[in-house]
Order: structure tokens, then C-alpha cells, then sequence
């Protein structure tokens, strides 16, 4: 999901690298290497918590234990090392097109394999792959189309899919995501699209379920209620403080749903 904060901030020049985003307020706030808006529930203790409890709730239960897994757009592992845990004794693959971000990740998970690939050209073969995973990724690629395409091409027959997406709008006018990562091409109007795309290509089992207020609604929450307590302390300044409500502000304005995404091969 970050990535495109980034971007953002570079293109309004709010700061010089990648590190700056990730080392100051994220990295405070989400308190690790998982970078996810969480699933928040009562009994939800923090961000790092509701980021576990994503994971978990995009898993879901499998039927079989998977043997080889792949979490494409791995970011700086921390769902990789989790599933690898989740699933003691599967071999588990972390994939990001950053090659700053492999290299921590494989000096921080040693017990997770990372590669620099593309998420739409994975150069595994096919039918290799038990289960697939993609934690707020899908909609960086180009394109998500491919993407899933590819998904189901290395996915073995009875593999699992199972992906976290954010449905954004198409105004690139007023969206402000359209100006860092996200392509056009990656519009789906609804979940009703989104579950055609993936029965043409030819996944079955579908059921894709929409969380937007147990995840943004409720993030959006948090993360507001954090920066206020921060700036009251005087940890942040009123700068860093009027940005980062504007990227949670446009980010909700910007959701139409956030989906948890189940499919078989």
C-alpha cells in the first residue's frame, strides 16, 4: 500500500529518498516491517496487531498445507517471515521489484528466499506454486490483469489465491494515487467486475469480500488518532502533521472498497 506514499511525497518534494519515508513517522507507527492498514477488531491492540490480523484474515483457512508459496510485492518481508512461521517447513518466497528492499529483507528474514522479479512476468514454472499471496499490492502492477493472469499460470491445479486489494476510483483528476504508482488500466468499478475478470481467466471458487470499514474506515481512525498524540507531544511537527492527514484524508476519499480475494485454480 505505501509504495505510493512515496511516490507522492517525492513528487511534492516533501522528501529526497525512500529511507525518509520508512524510517520516520510509517516506521514508528506501524512498528516493524509489516506496511498494511490492518483488520481492527474490539480486541485489536495496535497497528502492528491489525497488520497480523490481516494477514491471517487474507489467508484464511487452507485445506491442505501449501508447500511452496509466493508472496508477490513482499515489501520489507514482514508478511513473508509471518507465513513462513504460519506454515512451518514450506518453502516461502518473497518477490519485489525493488532491489534495495530484497536485499533487507534477506538480511532481515534469513529463513524466507527473496527474489527481484516482476510480479507480472514471474519466471517460475507453471503449475510450481501451492499458494499465492499479495498483501495491498495488486493494484501497483502493470497491470493487475497480468498479474492475475500470471497468478494462475504458476499456481498448481487446486492452488490458492489469496489477496488483499484497495478498489480505488478512476477520477486520476482528483485521485491523487493516479500521480504516484496506480495505473488507469487498474480500474475495476466494483466487486462484481472484479470476480468476472477472475472467472475469465479461469479461477474458480471465487469469493471476494469487502472489509473497507474493519480496514481503511478503521485505520483512518487510528492512524489520525496517533498523529494528533504525536503532535501534541511534540514528536511531529505541524508540517508532517497537515501531510499525513491529507494522504489519509484522499486516501478514503479514493477507496470504493477494500476487498479480501479467495480463488482456486
Amino acid at each position: 500500500m505505501f509504495k505510493f506514499l512515496f511516490n507522492w511525497f517525492k513528487k511534492e518534494k516533501k522528501i529526497g529518498n525512500y529511507d525518509g519515508i520508512f524510517n520516520d513517522i510509517p516506521r514508528r507507527y506501524f512498528q516493524g516491517n509489516m506496511f498494511n492498514v490492518g483488520y481492527w477488531e474490539k480486541e485489536t491492540v495496535n497497528q502492528l496487531d491489525a497488520c497480523y490480523k490481516l494477514i491471517e484474515k487474507t489467508i484464511g483457512n487452507i485445506e491442505h498445507p501449501p508447500k511452496k508459496i509466493a508472496d508477490i510485492g513482499c515489501g520489507l518481508g514482514g508478511p513473508t517471515h509471518f507465513i513462513s512461521q504460519k506454515f512451518n517447513g514450506a518453502t516461502v518466497t518473497g518477490i519485489n521489484s525493488y532491489p534495495s528492499q530484497v536485499e533487507y529483507c534477506q538480511n532481515t528474514h534469513p529463513n524466507c528466499q527473496f527474489k527481484v522479479k516482476d510480479a507480472t512476468k514471474l519466471n517460475i514454472t507453471s503449475n510450481e506454486l501451492d499458494l499465492i499471496v499479495s498483501f495491498e499490492a495488486a493494484f501497483h502492477f502493470n497491470s493487475r490483469k497480468a498479474f492475475l493472469k500470471e497468478y494462475y499460470r504458476t499456481l498448481k491445479l487446486g492452488g490458492s489465491l489469496r489477496i488483499c486489494d484497495d478498489l480505488f476510483t478512476n477520477d486520476i483528476t482528483s485521485n491523487y494515487l493516479y500521480n504516484s504508482t496506480l495505473n488507469e488500466i487498474n480500474y475495476i468499478e466494483n466487486i462484481g467486475e472484479y470476480e468476472r475478470i477472475l472467472s475469465n481467466i479461469g479461477f474458480k471458487n471465487i469469493e471476494i469480500t469487502d472489509v473497507t470499514d474493519r480496514t481503511i474506515t478503521s485505520w483512518a481512525i487510528h492512524f489520525t488518532q496517533w498523529l494528533k498524540e504525536e503532535y501534541i507531544k511534540k514528536s511531529i511537527n505541524e508540517t508532517q502533521y497537515n501531510q499525513w492527514n491529507r494522504i489519509i484524508e484522499l486516501t478514503k476519499k479514493n477507496t470504493i472498497s477494500y476487498v479480501l480475494v479467495k480463488a482456486e485454480k
